[in-house]
């Protein structure tokens, strides 16, 4: 799978493209960060903080959206990120049924989101 851009702001919107899919299935789309991951602050919460960045205290993963695998098994999907709480160093990741019976395929990128 690839994303462009590689880095954006909370709220951004990105492309993910891939293949791998069965043709005509759905592809769901979504975001993952594991316990501990580094929060993006604003400058304003970092000065108000007067300590090292705060983490997430729990992993965490939820669907952004879905698509149709095209007839090539192919798939590309634009993505907005959450505004809050962002993880500094998200994994995006999607799955999907394969041209397999009974296989499920899940890929994962990993992209970096600035402090807007």
């Amino acid at each position: 799978m690839v994303v462009s851009p590689a880095e954006t702001v909370p709220g951004g919107t990105i492309t993910l493209k891939g293949t791998g899919c069965a043709p005509g299935k759905p592809v769901s789309f979504g975001i993952r960060w594991d316990r501990g991951a580094k929060l993006s602050l604003s400058m304003e919460e970092q000065k108000a903080q007067g300590q090292p960045q705060a983490t997430a205290t729990a992993g965490g993963s939820y669907t952004l959206t879905s698509v149709n695998a095209r007839a090539t098994g192919s798939f590309e999907a634009r993505v907005t990120l959450p505004t809050t709480p962002v993880i500094n160093k998200p994994r995006l990741w999607a799955r999907c049924q394969t041209p397999a019976p009974s296989h499920q395929l899940t890929q994962y990128v990993s992209i970096l989101v600035h402090s807007a």
